[in-house]
C-alpha cells in the first residue's frame, strides 16, 4: 500500500483552521449568501427545471437558462440529507481541502519538490482573495473555480508530457465543470490557457494539436445543453444580463478595476480584500532574483511563462487596462478584481520556488514561519467578517434568489418594476370584455393549468409567467388540443391570444434546438467516456 504523503496532513490541518469559524456559526452574511441559499432551497427534484419556482414572486424565473447549475445542484443533493447550512459547510470544506490538494499535486508535477508544493498549496488556500470569496463575498459558484484551475492546468501539463490519458481526463473534466460552475471566469480562463499554448507553441506537434482539437470539441459538445439555450436568449437582446448597461457598463467596470495601492492595502478595497501579503511578495522577489540559480532550463521556461501571465493579469485587472473601450461581452466580469482568482494561483506557484534558495537546515523553519504568517493573515480577514446566526431563509427566497441586479429578468419587467412587484398570480386581460371567466386548476411553477370562458371573438391575456423561450402552451377544447403561440407582453410576461374557450395548459419543455443540444451533450459525454475507456483505461 502506497504511503500517504505527510504534506496532505498539513493541508488538511490548514483547511480545518480556515474552516473553524464556519463550524461555530449558523451561517454568515456574505455579499451573495442569500442568493445562493435561495437558489438551492427552490430546487425540488434531481432533474430541476431551468425555470425556478419560488423566486421572482413565483412567476417562473429562468435562472437555469443563464446561470450554471452545478454548485446549486450538488448542494441541493446534500440538502436532501442534511440541513441547508450544513450542506453548504460540507461543500465549503471540500472546496478548501481539494483546492489545496490539487494545487499541491500540480506544483509537484512541475517542480518535483514537496517543499515548494506545500508552500504553493498553503499560499493558494490562504491567499486573501481566496478567503475573501469564502467569508466576505460568499461567491459560491466562483469558489469552485479554485479547485478546477489546478486540475485543468495539470491536464495541460500532461499534454506537454505526452501523457494523453491524463490530459483528456483532467483537462476535459476540469473545463466542463468550469463551464457548469462559472461561465464568465471560464471565458477569461480560456485566454490564459491560449496564452500558455502560444508561449509553448514550439512544443505543439501535430499529435498535441489534434489532442487539443478533440478535447475542445468534446468540451463544447458536452456543454451545449447549457450554452445553446443561453445563446438563444442572448440573441433576443431583451434580458438584463446581456444588455449593455444592464449589469455593467464600461465606466462601472473601470471603477471596480484595481489601482497600485489595491495590492498593498490590507483594508477593504471596493468592499473586498485585494491585497497580496508582504511575505508572499518578499518570497516572490527572492524567487525572481535567484530563479536562474535554483531552476533548470525546463523549469525556468515554466517560471517565465507563468510570470508573464501573472503580469498580464495584474495589468488587465487594473485601471491601466482599456476597460472604457472593451466590447460588451468582456463587461460580464463586472469587477476586474475577480481576476485575482488567477493572480493568486500563479503568484502562489512563483513565490514558492524561493524555498530552494534557503539553506536546507532552515527550510522547515521558513515553512513554519510562512504557515503561521499565512494563517494569521487569513484569520485577520475572517474575524473582521460580520457573522449572523439567523436561519430565516424562506422569507428571502423570492427577492434574493433573483440576484442583486435582477440579472435574468426581461427589460420590460425592469422598466415596469412596480407592476411586477404588485402583480398577483391571476390572469390579466389585455384585450377583451369583462365577461371573461377563468379558474386556475393547478399552479405549480412553471406548470399552469386553467379553465377559461369568454364571449368575444378572441381575447388577449397575460399569464402569470415571465417570458422565456421554451414554453409549450396548448388549448384543450371539445374539438381536441391545439398549440397556442405566445409572445412577450409590454410588461415582460407571457402573452397569448385565444380564439376559443377551454382549458389552457402551460408547460416548460424547452425549445427544439435546446432539446437537441441536450441529446448531443449526453451522447457526446457517453461516447467520449466509452472511447476513453477503450483507448486508455483498458490499455
Amino acid at each position: 500500500m502506497k504511503k500517504i504523503d505527510k504534506n496532505y496532513y498539513f493541508i488538511f490541518i490548514i483547511t480545518l483552521i480556515i474552516f473553524i469559524p464556519l463550524i461555530s456559526s449558523k451561517y454568515f452574511y456574505g455579499h451573495d449568501s442569500l442568493f445562493h441559499f435561495a437558489n438551492v432551497k427552490v430546487i425540488s427534484s434531481l432533474f430541476p427545471s431551468v425555470i425556478r419556482s419560488g423566486i421572482a414572486n413565483d412567476f417562473g424565473y429562468g435562472i437555469g437558462l443563464f446561470y450554471p447549475f452545478f454548485p446549486h445542484f450538488i448542494t441541493n443533493i446534500l440538502n436532501n440529507f442534511f440541513d441547508i447550512f450544513i450542506s453548504f459547510k460540507i461543500i465549503n470544506f471540500l472546496i478548501i481541502l481539494l483546492s489545496g490538494i490539487f494545487m499541491y499535486k500540480f506544483t509537484n508535477l512541475i517542480f518535483k519538490d514537496k517543499n515548494i508544493s506545500l508552500i504553493s498549496s498553503i499560499s493558494y488556500i490562504t491567499f486573501p482573495y481566496f478567503i475573501n470569496d469564502l467569508y466576505v463575498r460568499f461567491a459560491y459558484s466562483e469558489m469552485f473555480i479554485f479547485v478546477l484551475i489546478p486540475i485543468v492546468m495539470m491536464g495541460l501539463y500532461y499534454l506537454f508530457m505526452d501523457n494523453y490519458k491524463k490530459f483528456y481526463l483532467y483537462f476535459c473534466l476540469g473545463l466542463i465543470l468550469i463551464v457548469n460552475c462559472h461561465l464568465v471566469l471560464g471565458f477569461y480562463f480560456s485566454f490564459i490557457l491560449l496564452g500558455i499554448l502560444l508561449f509553448n507553441i514550439r512544443k505543439l506537434d501535430i499529435k498535441k494539436i489534434k489532442a487539443l482539437l478533440v478535447a475542445s470539441i468534446f468540451i463544447i459538445l458536452s456543454s451545449l445543453w447549457f450554452i445553446i439555450p443561453m445563446l438563444e436568449h442572448r440573441s433576443l437582446g431583451i434580458y438584463n444580463v446581456f444588455v449593455k448597461g444592464g449589469m455593467a457598463t464600461n465606466s462601472s467596470v473601470y471603477s471596480h478595476a484595481l489601482t497600485f495601492r489595491s495590492f498593498f492595502d490590507t483594508s477593504l478595497v471596493d468592499n473586498v480584500y485585494t491585497f497580496i501579503p508582504i511575505i508572499t511578495l518578499l518570497l516572490l522577489g527572492i524567487g525572481y532574483y535567484k530563479k536562474k540559480d535554483i531552476l533548470d532550463k525546463d523549469k525556468l521556461k515554466v517560471y517565465n511563462c507563468f510570470l508573464i501571465i501573472l503580469l498580464i493579469l495584474v495589468f488587465v485587472s487594473s485601471k491601466l487596462f482599456f476597460w472604457k473601450s472593451v466590447p460588451n461581452l468582456f463587461l460580464l466580469i463586472q469587477f476586474p478584481w475577480r481576476l485575482e482568482i488567477f493572480i493568486g494561483f500563479f503568484i502562489s506557484i512563483l513565490m514558492a520556488i524561493s524555498i530552494k534558495f534557503f539553506n536546507k537546515k532552515y527550510i522547515n523553519l521558513i515553512i513554519m514561519i510562512f504557515i503561521i504568517s499565512s494563517i494569521t493573515t487569513a484569520n485577520n480577514i475572517i474575524y473582521k467578517t460580520n457573522f449572523y446566526t439567523t436561519s430565516k431563509i424562506d422569507k428571502t427566497v423570492s427577492i434574493n434568489g433573483v440576484g442583486w441586479n435582477n440579472d435574468y429578468l426581461p427589460l420590460n419587467i425592469i422598466n415596469n418594476y412596480s407592476y411586477y412587484e404588485n402583480r398577483d398570480k391571476d390572469l390579466i386581460v389585455i384585450k377583451g370584455n369583462n365577461n371573461i371567466k377563468f379558474n386556475i386548476i393547478k399552479d405549480e411553477t412553471p406548470y399552469l393549468e386553467l379553465d377559461i370562458s369568454f364571449k368575444d371573438k378572441y381575447i388577449v391575456i397575460e399569464l402569470p409567467r415571465i417570458y422565456y423561450l421554451g414554453y409549450d402552451i396548448s388549448l384543450k377544447t371539445d374539438n381536441g388540443i391545439k398549440k397556442i403561440e405566445y409572445s412577450q407582453s409590454d410588461m415582460g410576461f407571457i402573452k397569448v391570444k385565444l380564439e376559443e374557450e377551454g382549458k389552457v395548459i402551460v408547460k416548460y419543455k424547452g425549445t427544439k434546438i435546446a432539446n437537441v443540444s441536450k441529446v448531443i451533450s449526453i451522447l457526446t459525454f457517453v461516447i467520449g467516456m466509452l472511447l476513453y475507456v477503450k483507448f486508455f483505461v483498458k490499455r
